[in-house]
């Protein structure tokens, strides 16, 4: 069977050039491949390729971005150069990441996983971490330096938690009036109730922490300082008009004072005529001047050192009882925050993202580099052909008529045309030579 021609030359005929020198063909095919395989490699993928991990941090208000302390959480704050310092500083494997280029360059980023419910956007706990693969020497280094970052990340959390501190203070408790420590104390104790309602309605009712319920937990502090005692304080003091020892005696003057121009003015009120009664309405200031003068009487009587130093040691049994509860509830919430805080990659390994497949940059170059170095074979042993030719014919030999490399001449076709005619008459005569037999 014949092979298709091309301008005078068959597919088969270039093959066999190029087969005589398949050594440069080779040559060139694999050098274009190592090319096109380190220019994917070290050129383009340092600048385009990323390697990212997602990763889940939950605890206790995370939702809220606020720490279990109730102070603000910025999930940016995870990427920040002291936070990438302090990782970097975790392994001597991560010592030749350049993290102060790696911030500065904005090369790394964090993105927060939010879900919208009843119109309110909240924040799921997912995170992920996104770096140019060219501050790392290859996708496992990336994987573990991002590791190690969310595990700063935990231990952040968890030492705040172990910072809690739901206590007085005393210096500001020991400063205050008798009024004021009773507002301390009150405050004191809707806080601690509220921190306990607060993970109630993040867990349940039976959830279990340090070997109790939560809702016992709050049962135990609702019965500390209850209303009844609350009440009874503020009734006390209210009647009786406590002040500290030291201000006992300006405060008995300040009374007695105020008593006498009570007194004064009653006096005054009793010389006035009848008929105007009705436009100043005297008996109702009469009234309360008389009253005050009672009260006045009572917190007097009252205000004694025995009396006083009475009324502080119940508060001050109130305070001890509200700090060791105080206590008790940091316990509680450190306890809660070790069980519920969590931080874990969802994948082993970075996924590498962007750039350019070393091995089909490699596989594309062989392409490239095969079909070049053919063209190249080819038509540079035409020029030799041509090149023998011409000098050929100038030194005088008697070449055969030009044609152009491997073509065939132009005679064949005539020839075997020929040929074939012969074959055909003598066909024939054989034919007629076997009729006539």
């Amino acid at each position: 069977m014949e092979e298709t021609r091309e301008s005078g030359v068959t597919f088969g005929e270039i093959c066999k050039v190029i087969w005589k020198r398949i050594w440069i063909v080779l040559i060139v095919t694999f050098t274009v491949a190592f090319i096109a395989f380190l220019a994917a490699r070290y050129i383009y993928n340092p600048r385009k390729e990323t390697y990212s991990v997602s990763f889940v941090l939950t605890y206790p208000s995370s939702e809220e971005r606020k720490y279990p302390d109730g102070s603000p959480f910025y999930y940016q704050d995870m990427i920040s150069t002291e936070k990438l310092t302090e990782a970097k500083n975790a392994d001597k494997a991560f010592s030749n990441i350049d993290v102060e280029e790696l911030s500065a360059k904005d090369k790394i980023s964090i993105q927060a996983e939010t879900r919208e419910q009843n119109g309110v956007l909240q924040y799921t706990g997912r995170y992920t971490v996104t770096v140019s693969s060219n501050y790392f020497s290859g996708r496992e280094q990336a994987a573990d330096f991002l590791t190690a970052l969310v595990r700063l990340t935990q231990e952040e959390v968890l030492s705040v938690v172990s910072e809690m501190n739901y206590r007085l203070d005393d210096s500001a408790f020991n400063d205050a009036d008798f009024s004021g420590k009773l507002d301390l104390l009150s405050r004191q104790k809707d806080s601690l109730v509220g921190e306990f309602n607060r993970w109630i309605s993040l867990y349940s009712d039976n959830y279990s922490v340090a070997g109790k319920t939560l809702v016992n937990h709050r049962a135990e502090t609702e019965a500390i300082f209850g209303s009844a005692v609350r009440n009874s304080l503020y009734t006390e003091l209210d009647i009786n008009g406590y002040v500290p020892l030291e201000l006992v005696e300006e405060r008995r003057a300040l009374l007695t004072a105020e008593k006498e121009r009570n007194n004064k003015q009653i006096e005054e009120l009793g010389g006035i005529e009848s008929g105007n009664l009705t436009v100043l309405n005297f008996s109702e200031k009469l009234s309360s001047l008389i009253t005050r003068n009672v009260e006045i009487d009572v917190q007097l009587a009252n205000m004694t050192e025995e009396n006083i130093k009475a009324f502080e040691k119940k508060l001050s049994e109130v305070y001890a009882t509200m700090q060791a509860a105080a206590d008790k509830v940091r316990e509680v919430g450190v306890a809660l925050c070790n069980q519920e805080t969590r931080a874990y990659l969802e994948t082993s390994q970075a996924i590498e993202e962007g750039g350019l497949s070393s091995v089909l940059a490699a596989a594309v170059g062989a392409v490239l580099g095969f079909v070049l170095s053919c063209l190249m074979v080819y038509f540079t042993e035409v020029s030799k052909s041509r090149k023998t030719l011409a000098v050929s014919g100038e030194e005088g030999e008697s070449p055969e008529p030009e044609q152009e490399p491997f073509e065939e001449s132009a005679e064949e076709p005539a020839e075997a045309e020929e040929n074939s005619e012969k074959n055909a008459e003598e066909n024939a005569e054989e034919e007629n030579a076997d009729e006539d037999q």
